[in-house]
C-alpha cells in the first residue's frame, strides 16, 4: 500500500543501468523532442487545474493534500514518474514550463541504478526550480539547498519505509487475531453441536 503524498517508485523501473520508461504516456517509436512535448503537455494540463482550483476554492493546508489525491488519481502515469514534481506544483505551487522541459529531456536521457538515484532525479527538479527563482545565488548556495533537498527527499523515504513496516506488522498481528478467533468460533461451534447430539 502506497501513501500518495509521499515518494513512491512503485511503477517505475529502477535497476541496473535502466532509462526511466514513459510507455503511458508515449510510444518508444516517438522523438525524445515529442515525448518532452507530450508529457510537458500533461504536466501545463496540470498546472492549469491548480491555478483553477486555487481561483474558485484556494488552496490552503486543509484541502492540498485532497486536491494532490485528486490529480494523483487523475494523472496516475504523471504520478508514478513525476511524484516529487506533482507535490511541488501543489503544495509549494511552483511551475516552470521551460525548467520542466529541460527536467524531462534530462530524466529520459539518465539512467538509474537504484531507488537512489529516482530519488535525486526527483530532487534535480527542485534545485532547477530553486536556481530559476533564485538567480543570484552563488554555486555555494545552490549546493546547499541540493544537499538540503536530498536529506530531506531521503529522511522521508526512510520514514515512509518505517511507517510502511509498522503497518505491515500492525496488519499481521490482526490477521493472525482474526485468524484465531475464527478458530477459537470453529471449535465453541463444534462443540456446540457436539453437546447437542448427545
Amino acid at each position: 500500500m502506497s501513501d500518495p503524498y509521499n515518494i513512491v517508485t512503485e511503477g517505475i523501473n529502477v535497476g541496473s543501468g535502466v532509462k526511466p520508461t514513459l510507455s503511458k504516456f508515449c510510444s518508444e517509436d516517438e522523438s525524445e523532442e515529442k515525448k518532452i512535448e507530450i508529457i510537458t503537455d500533461v504536466a501545463k494540463s496540470i498546472w492549469k487545474k491548480i491555478i483553477e482550483y486555487n481561483l474558485k476554492t484556494k488552496i490552503t493546508p486543509d484541502n492540498e493534500l485532497l486536491l494532490l489525491d485528486e490529480l494523483r488519481h487523475e494523472y496516475n502515469d504523471f504520478f508514478l514518474s513525476f511524484p516529487l514534481i506533482l507535490r511541488w506544483m501543489v503544495q509549494i505551487r511552483q511551475f516552470k514550463v521551460n525548467i520542466f522541459k529541460a527536467y524531462v529531456k534530462k530524466f529520459i536521457n539518465t539512467e538509474m541504478e537504484s531507488k537512489l538515484d529516482f530519488l535525486k532525479l526527483q530532487g534535480e527538479y527542485i534545485v532547477m526550480l530553486y536556481r530559476e527563482f533564485n538567480p543570484n545565488c552563488s554555486a555555494k548556495d545552490i549546493k546547499a539547498y541540493e544537499d538540503n533537498i536530498m536529506q530531506l527527499l531521503i529522511a522521508e523515504d526512510e520514514s515512509f519505509k518505517q511507517i510502511e513496516e509498522e503497518a505491515k506488522e500492525e496488519l499481521k498481528k490482526e490477521e493472525d487475531n482474526m485468524a484465531k478467533e475464527r478458530k477459537e468460533q470453529i471449535y465453541n461451534m463444534l462443540l456446540k453441536k457436539k453437546a447437542e447430539n448427545v
